[in-house]
């Protein structure tokens, strides 16, 4: 099921929510949909163990924001990560973002400028 909502494997334009992709895991199994955050919660976090922010990072974003320039961020999520997880990554710097956004926002994911149209606007 994982392989059908693999991006590498599958390249589609849109994005699938979490509860979708989820739904069907959990339908082929012996889980309560019940679970399902709890599943989400373990599957995800095999995926953000590596996250790290660069050390420069938040005194750029900062003088960005001292100077007034608003400042945006647009990832794509694996297997529809939820905003909750995927921007947790990123918290020490949520202070300095004025839109941070991810292919939930906008609907759409990369190499589609769609999900940069909606950013702008």
């Amino acid at each position: 099921m994982l392989s059908k909502y693999n991006t590498r494997i599958h390249p589609r334009e849109y994005e699938v929510s979490s509860d979708q992709i989820f739904s069907d895991i959990l339908e082929g199994t012996n889980i309560a949909k019940e679970q399902m955050e709890t599943v989400k919660e373990s599957f995800y976090r095999f995926f953000r163990n590596e996250a790290r922010i660069y050390p420069e990072a938040e005194d750029v974003l900062k003088k960005l924001l001292l100077r007034g320039i608003k400042t945006a961020t647009l990832s794509d999520v694996p297997y529809g990560m939820d905003n909750r997880f995927a921007l947790e990554d990123i918290r020490p710097l949520m202070k300095f973002i004025h839109f941070p956004f991810t292919s939930n926002d906008t609907g759409y994911r990369e190499p589609s400028g769609k999900g940069l149209e909606a950013l702008s606007e």
